[in-house]
């Protein structure tokens, strides 16, 4: 598929297929991510696969959001060194949005639909997958 067939092709899928997504489709996204441009080449990404159901219903707030057989969990490593040399300040979700629109994007020239969710509380969430604290 040519870039723009895969711009033109993307959208906000707000209702998935019951059935999962093959292992070399998750892998092509995850390796997408690592292609991703970041400040400093910092790489602050851990990103997070969920496939059971029990857990996409935790993360939700009790059912699959639009019954999606999985979701990325994308995080930043509070660690890493996500500044410029001239900036103070963290570019890590700059970084974030940049590698997960590099996820969506490849889902999408994988035939596969995808759609990003902000509607989760962060604290929760990081209690519900036992992430660390940085």
């Amino acid at each position: 598929m040519k870039f723009n067939e895969v711009l033109d092709k993307r959208y906000s899928v707000r209702n998935y297929l019951d059935r999962e997504v093959e292992g070399e489709k998750i892998q092509a996204i995850l390796k997408s991510s690592c292609m991703a441009p970041t400040a400093r080449n910092s790489q602050c990404q851990k990103i997070y696969v969920v496939k059971s159901k029990e857990m996409l219903c935790k993360l939700f707030g009790g059912k699959p959001l639009f019954s999606t057989p999985l979701a990325f969990v994308v995080c930043g490593d509070k660690n890493s060194e996500c500044k410029t040399s001239y900036s103070k300040r963290s570019l890590m979700e700059t970084d974030l949005s940049i590698i997960t629109t590099y996820m969506m994007l490849t889902a999408t020239s994988l035939s596969l639909g995808s759609c990003w969710v902000c509607r989760f509380d962060e604290k929760e969430v990081s209690k519900i997958l036992n992430l660390p604290e940085n």
